[in-house]
């Protein structure tokens, strides 16, 4: 089967939505519909607008993942945001953005947005909860509103919740937090609208010694932490402006004074609705008094710079073409070796049938390659060395077999290909075909190459994401796996011998696998044809102490050609004495009552002119103990 595309969709019509005559031929069949969609083929999608799906049939909240529900932008770089399943209902909601610019916001302003539903024939596409297919795969678009007055979507267009401190106590170190009860526009946010007092006693600096006492200004630079539906956050930090640079300060212990301003400077809710404080009525400043933390010593923090693969967690990310590389250098990246192809077979399904593999002249360079349960794929007819590349997963669940020896009828069928490899005087194998490496060659793609002219008879899987053997794979000849990102052998595996190259691992393996003595060669530009879209969790990291009280993270990240989604995830006990997980939240700060928090971090990057992958070379966790409170 060839690479399944994506098709047009058509337009809303009497009751619901029809989709017509597409571009391209794709198969259909009686499964789940999709009934409405109102924003296909709108102009002026609000930034903050959710995208409402409706089908006929509940959908299972299990299939709606990263590879079946996507929303990305012309370039092919997945939207920020989340979806979310209610019974027939998909909806998505786009993450607001944090900065002035709107730039790290999912949908930004006059770009036109791609929405991807993958369906029938794929086995990995959107089910109802009966199981059942959505009947056809179906992509549309729209255009976000450009640079107008009305830019968001405002839920509560009558006025503009309060602004309310956190708390009226801080620690010498810590930020003043302000929370609203709905999302703030960013633009509107400046740091002249707060200003912070304290009196001191005495003459002024600078005075002829005279007066009882005066008010010292302390600049504060105003942060949008957290910005969403549910509502905001905004963290002002106490900075030094004695050089004519703002540097952050700590600040003595004693009373001061909060004031938010209400004209021009104020901050504005969604709907452009001044913000005012929740003691503005009083027209006096909030009083606020900041003290020594008992055991504080200030806030502490512990930077993970990646240096320890022990510290990465074995768990997979959902929804994900495959794991970002964190192999103790001191980054996490992504990592496409040069052998996973170029991608021009798109994505493909192989259903029983070593067709498009014989087309390919026994190599295959796929987008996404699936071998699905219940199938059995029989590659003996193809001779010399098979090659089976993807740039993103790679997956046999079903069965894969190839025989390339002679004499195996010897074999007797319930006896494992090891054993009967292993018998003496059955059949002489040697060790193996041929030195694994070649004079003048170290990486991967140029021993395929060459493994090609020598007429070799490997059977060599390679995956720029993940590679996941659930079924298995029976080969009486050498076999070859490699991947950018993790091997899963939880299948069964049986070859002459099995070499590796990148993170292997596994059970049902025999031979054990041995690592091959070759690299990965980086692509010289971008190959890939589709997104790609990696990730991977770090271990628990538990400071320890009395009870914590996390602050946002500092974090130091390259996007390059690509995009970094960081998030954080929290762990407490429960009250059953489990182990209960928090989040994933953008803001580590969000995290409450958490004794250990975990980094999920996600990378992509899709199609362009120069391979510049996004990286995360650190991560600064900042936490207060607040033991003796």
């Amino acid at each position: 089967m060839g690479a399944m595309k994506l098709l047009p969709l058509g337009a809303l019509v009497a009751a619901g939505l029809f989709f017509g005559a597409c571009a391209r031929e794709a198969a259909v069949h009686e499964g789940v519909l999709l009934t409405a969609f109102r924003q296909a083929g709108q102009e002026g999608v609000l930034l903050n607008e959710p995208l409402v799906m409706h089908f006929s049939a509940e959908l299972d909240p299990a299939s709606v993942t990263r590879a079946s529900a996507r929303v990305v932008d012309e370039a092919g770089r997945s939207i920020a945001g989340h979806f979310e399943v209610h019974e027939a209902q998909l909806v998505f909601h786009p993450r607001l953005a944090m900065r002035s610019d709107l730039s790290d916001g999912g949908l930004r302003p006059g770009e036109r947005v791609n929405v991807e539903l993958l369906g029938y024939p794929a086995p990995s596409g959107i089910r109802s909860r009966s199981g059942t297919l959505l009947a056809q795969s179906f992509q549309t678009s729209f255009r976000v509103v450009s640079e107008q007055r009305v830019q968001f979507l405002d839920e509560s267009p009558d006025r503009a919740a309060p602004l309310v401190l956190e708390s009226y106590e801080v620690g010498t170190s810590e930020p003043l937090q302000l929370t609203c009860d709905e999302p703030l526009d960013p633009r509107s946010l400046s740091s002249d609208a707060f200003e912070l007092k304290r009196f001191r006693a005495g003459p002024p600096p600078g005075g002829n010694g005279e007066g009882s006492g005066w008010f010292e200004m302390i600049p504060l630079e105003a942060v949008l932490i957290a910005n969403s539906k549910e509502g905001a956050r905004i963290e002002l930090r106490a900075m030094d402006d004695t050089d004519g640079a703002l540097r952050p300060r700590t600040l003595e212990p004693g009373e001061y004074h909060l004031w938010v301003h209400e004209g021009a400077a104020a901050p504005l809710d969604l709907g452009g609705h001044p913000v005012r404080s929740a003691w503005a009525l009083s027209q006096l400043p909030a009083t606020l008094t900041v003290v020594v933390r008992a055991d504080e010593g200030g806030s502490r923090v512990h930077r993970e710079e990646f240096l320890s693969r022990a510290l990465r967690s074995p768990a997979e990310v959902p929804g994900v073409d495959g794991t970002a590389t964190w192999d103790g250098t001191g980054v996490v990246t992504v990592r496409l070796p040069m052998a996973a192809g170029d991608g021009t077979a798109g994505d493909v399904l192989l259903a029983g049938d070593s067709t498009p593999l014989r087309a390919a002249r026994g190599d295959l360079h796929a987008a996404s390659l699936l071998v699905p349960a219940g199938v059995r794929l029989d590659l003996s007819d193809l001779d010399g060395l098979v090659v089976l590349r993807a740039q993103g997963s790679l997956r046999v669940d079903g069965d894969l077999f190839r025989s390339v020896e002679e004499g195996l009828a010897a074999r007797d069928p319930d006896e494992a290909w090891g054993g009967w490899y292993g018998r003496s005087g059955k059949f002489d194998v040697p060790k193996r075909t041929a030195p694994i490496g070649y004079a003048g060659v170290g990486g991967l793609q140029d021993w395929i190459e060459a493994a090609k002219l020598r007429g070799e008879s490997w059977t060599v899987l390679v995956a720029g994401g993940d590679l996941f053997i659930d079924g298995s794979v029976t080969v009486d000849g050498p076999l070859l796996l490699a991947a950018g990102g993790r091997m899963r052998f939880s299948g069964d595996v049986e070859a002459r011998e099995i070499l590796t190259v990148g993170d292997g691992g596994g059970v049902s393996v025999n031979p054990a696998p041995r690592r091959a003595d070759l690299g990965f060669q980086r692509p010289v530009s971008n190959p890939l044809t589709a997104p790609l879209r990696v990730g991977v969790l770090s271990a628990p990291f538990r400071p320890g102490g009395g009870d914590l009280r996390w602050r946002s993270a500092l974090v130091g990240a390259r996007p390059g050609a690509g995009s970094v989604d960081l998030r954080f995830l929290g762990e407490r006990p429960g009250p059953d004495g489990h182990i209960e997980t928090v989040g994933p939240v953008e803001d580590a700060s969000l995290l409450d009552r958490c004794d250990a928090i975990r980094l999920w971090i996600e990378l992509e990057i899709g199609p362009g002119k120069s391979w510049d992958p996004p990286m995360v070379d650190f991560v600064d966790l900042r936490w207060i103990e607040e033991a003796g409170q």
